[in-house]
């Protein structure tokens, strides 16, 4: 119910702490003081829990002070023996009078209300100001929500009572009129029987009465008709109303009992989870305490039995134990030398190699920036560049470009050379398949010809075939009988029959060999042909270009002018950051208020400048190094000029406090703010003065000519919670930042991938 107050959530969180197995909302049953400041500050924010525990323990001495029934409890949790003040158990009764004294009564008032209009408390003082804002703005929804709700439905309820006076209202206004117009008309006839008027005036009234009296009933038709249609309209409305509240409560109603249901559930299992953890708490209480009193009884048996014995062996034994112990001593005595020695060797050893080590890394370190700084000024460009060094940089990016340049015309040259191949391939394997089919279609034609003719064409190569089989059919019996093999004329037939199909299929294999010459020279007739228009078309662009020589030196004239004012444009709408963790530079644009990582392309070459300060890093081993971000310069030893905090010396000094005279960083400052805070300072009367530490002017600086702010103003500008909120919020945007990095080289790859395809299919 995030709708009811403050007031009324701590009485169901009272129910729920007090009763275990059932949810007692009559609240019959104590609790501690230390489960009360908990459920209080369970929905605080972290920093001020301290805050608002100490409110409420100025509350309870108060009340303890005052009230009888509080010192009574007080008085009992004393004679107990009881250290802790938060065991004490309060009934309801009296968390009620808690908060209702002075010290904490200030966070039931009223801090914001629905408007103007409606002045009906909306957040109190410790939802407001203390509670943390997800939850806030979650409760300011939902309560806003229930009171347009209610509002409606109040709306809807009067809607009869509205109508009803309406209609008394405007009956009486015509009870008004008429009567008025009774009077008018009756002085009117005083005034004829008179004899004040003449016959022209009885003439007008009769006239004026007829006219008011068709006006009477026109108007008394016309109202009839209206409130026919007016009584229509609002029973439709009236109907409709109260399907749509109806099925509204419906659906509330249903919230409302899962919500419910949910709510005795979670409290049920929690006090059965409580009741099972306390009976085995108990249940192992009982019998360490069985096992204890056995273990000791045990104990007693084996020390009196032990006595016995070691009474007659001490005897014997005390003189051979006090010679052990002097070999022994002598021997400690000996071997801690020797080893006091060896520790000694190693210890030196091992700081040698230590310091060894150190220096190799802080070397490795520093030519580590040194080859970041100078592979970052081969390719940047800068306004203080003069022009020899701006004229060598563009030598060395043409050159690049060009080496670039060449190698994917090596690579496409190469990736052409393969697809000519490719289709080559492709055109001779198409070739020989077409070649074969056609011979083995030639080889069925002739069989069926043979066979059985189909047509007049066929029946005339039947009779050619025929022919030229017999004749072969006499020079395979012929060589038959030369190599004297018997063979019969059906057997020659078949044979000679086989040898002029072959012969036929050759034929027919040799002018498909030929149709492919043909088809190979018309390739390469049309490949040359395109090769001459691609010449000539160079030599086309070469005459163009020449021509256009002047218009493209004022456009390169033309976009260097633009660009530098581009330039000078984005030096003014972009800042340049660097994130020590990650060692990178970020952009932020403080037109939209966006941070990016990468650099905006209208700059190019250039970068945004920044300002000549340092900022301190530690390493891998914790080692505390300085850099210069607008240089890219690393040191060891500490910038001459810059000023550290004079309370942790692991950071630059931001501010100088008014109050002890000393320069803080960011985290100190917060802290001392802090604790002034705590001791009950106010914070428009905590003065400092800002100055930025990390410049090599900081020792120089002036601190009369800065003037005083206040940690109020400060903390308005900053946001309450901006330090303690600080590591979060960089955490989360660092891993942001690299998800969005990883997207973006997927995407990359994708449309390369996407582009290597299209190219491969326009070359196919």
């Amino acid at each position: 119910q995030p709708y009811n107050s403050f007031i009324v959530h701590l009485r169901l969180g009272y129910a729920l702490y007090s009763s275990l197995g059932s949810l007692d909302l009559d609240c019959t049953e104590s609790v501690s003081l230390g489960s009360l400041k908990n459920l209080i500050t369970s929905p605080v924010l972290l920093a001020l829990h301290s805050a608002v525990k100490a409110d409420f323990d100025a509350a309870w001495f108060y009340l303890s002070i005052n009230d009888t029934e509080s010192i009574k409890l007080a008085s009992r949790a004393k004679s107990s023996m009881s250290s802790d003040p938060d065991s004490v158990k309060v009934p309801y009764h009296i968390f009620q009078k808690l908060l209702a004294t002075e010290p904490f009564s200030k966070y039931k008032r009223c801090c914001t209300t629905f408007g103007k209009r409606d002045k009906r408390q909306w957040t109190s003082h410790l939802e407001e100001n203390f509670y943390h804002p997800i939850i806030l703005k979650k409760l300011k929804e939902l309560r806003r929500e229930f009171r347009n709700d209610a509002e409606a439905e109040k709306y809807v309820r009067l809607s009869n009572r509205r109508m009803k006076t309406n209609s008394v209202n405007i009956w009486k206004l015509f009870v008004r009129k008429r009567n008025a117009l009774r009077l008018i008309m009756i002085s009117f006839e005083m005034r004829s029987t008179i004899g004040n008027t003449s016959n022209f005036f009885n003439l007008w009234r009769s006239v004026t009465i007829f006219l008011s009296a068709v006006q009477k009933v026109q108007r008394v038709i016309r109202g009839f008709i209206a409130r026919r249609r007016r009584n229509l309209v609002s029973k439709l409305r009236r109907t409709v109303l109260k399907i749509q509240s109806g099925t509204r409560q419906m659906i509330m109603k249903l919230k409302y009992r899962k919500k419910y249901y949910k709510f005795y559930w979670a409290a049920v299992t929690i006090q059965r989870h409580l009741r099972g953890r306390n009976a085995r708490t108990r249940v192992a209480t009982m019998v360490e305490e069985y096992y204890d009193t056995e273990k000791r009884k045990l104990i007693k048996e084996k020390a009196a039995w032990q006595l016995q014995r070691e009474i007659k062996a001490i005897v014997a034994i005390q003189m051979a134990i006090r010679k052990a112990i002097r070999r022994r001593r002598t021997m400690k005595k000996l071997a801690e030398k020797a080893r006091v020695e060896e520790a000694k060797k190693e210890m030196d050893r091992i700081v040698a190699q230590g310091r060894l080590a150190k220096s190799v890394h802080r070397l490795q370190l520093s030519d580590w920036y040194k080859a970041r700084k100078e592979e970052h000024d081969k390719d940047r460009m800068d306004e203080s560049q003069t022009a020899l060094q701006r004229k060598a940089i563009l030598d060395r990016r043409n050159q690049n470009k060009r080496e670039e340049r060449k190698k994917q015309e090596v690579l496409r040259e190469a990736q052409i050379e393969k697809l000519e191949e490719e289709k080559v391939e492709r055109w001779l394997q198409n070739w020989e398949v077409q070649i074969e089919q056609r011979g083995i279609a030639r080889r069925k034609k002739c069989q069926n010809i043979i066979a059985l003719p189909e047509n007049q064409t066929e029946v005339l190569l039947k009779k050619q075939l025929v022919k030229r089989i017999n004749v072969q059919m006499k020079e395979v019996l012929r060589k038959a009988d030369k190599m004297k093999i018997p063979m019969e004329l059906p057997e020659a037939k078949e044979i000679a029959t086989r040898e002029i199909i072959e012969e036929e299929v050759k034929q027919e294999l040799i002018a498909a060999r030929a149709e492919m010459k043909a088809e190979a020279l018309a390739i390469q007739h049309a490949e040359e042909l395109k090769a001459e228009a691609k010449k000539q078309q160079e030599m086309n662009d070469r005459k163009r270009k020449r021509k256009w020589a002047v218009v493209i030196i004022q456009s390169c004239a033309r976009v260097y002018l633009a660009r530098k004012e581009a330039r000078k444009r984005a030096y003014l709408r972009y800042e340049r950051h660097f994130d020590p963790k990650l060692h990178l530079y970020f952009y932020m644009d403080k037109k939209t208020n966006k941070y990016f990582w990468d650099k905006p392309k209208i700059l190019g070459s250039y970068d945004v400048p920044m300002r000549d300060s340092w900022i301190v890093m530690h390493d891998s081993e914790g080692d505390q190094y300085f850099y210069n971000v607008m240089t890219w310069k690393q040191t060891w030893e500490m910038p001459i000029g810059c000023l550290l905090c004079e309370k942790c010396h692991d950071d630059f000094a931001v501010a100088k406090l008014s109050f002890d005279r000393t320069c803080y960083c960011d985290k100190c400052l917060y802290d001392m703010a802090q604790q002034l805070i705590g001791m009950e300072y106010d914070t428009t009367k905590i003065l400092f003065k800002p100055f930025a530490g990390n410049e090599t002017t900081a020792v120089i600086t002036n601190f009369r000519l800065i003037p005083e702010t206040t940690w109020y103003l400060h903390t308005l500008k900053m946001g309450v919670d901006s330090h303690l909120k600080h590591t979060a919020e960089e955490e989360e945007e660092m891993e942001m930042r690299m998800q969005n990095k990883k997207a973006a080289k997927k995407k990359k790859e994708k449309k390369k991938k996407k582009k290597k395809k299209k190219s491969r299919g326009d070359d196919s």
